[in-house]
């Protein structure tokens, strides 16, 4: 049986999840969605700069709706940054085909805060 510390962990964590669920759109309303949302979600606003073989210059300011509760960029919008942009690179290097990360490994130096703009190359 489980502890009295360890149930209230357990409860809490229920509580977490279920309130940002009801702070969110309707299931079916998320279920209608168009395919590709999620990309253009995270994409909108950003810039190429410059576009080489293997190689793009992009800007990108952060916006308030890829922040965090600590107001700054999510790690998960970072992720997504980070494989959306890398698909881009393969076809700069002539692949016809998007890549499929099989594993992400992503080392954050700073944090990314909201309406602050910079250059990322990959």
């Amino acid at each position: 049986m489980a502890s009295a510390s360890a149930a209230a962990a357990l409860e809490k964590a229920r509580q977490l999840l279920e309130e940002a669920a009801a702070e969110s759109l309707p299931t079916e309303q998320v279920d209608a969605l168009p395919s590709g949302f999620y990309d253009a979600f995270v994409l909108c606003g950003i810039r190429v700069h410059a576009v080489e073989p293997g190689r793009l210059l992009c800007h990108f300011t952060v916006p308030a709706r890829l922040l965090n509760s600590g107001n700054f960029l999510h790690g998960g919008a970072t992720a997504s940054l980070v494989d959306l942009v890398g698909t881009a690179v393969f076809y700069t290097a002539g692949a016809q085909t998007r890549g499929s990360p099989l594993e992400m490994n992503i080392s954050y130096l700073d944090a990314a805060f909201s309406d602050v703009s910079g250059f990322h190359r990959i």
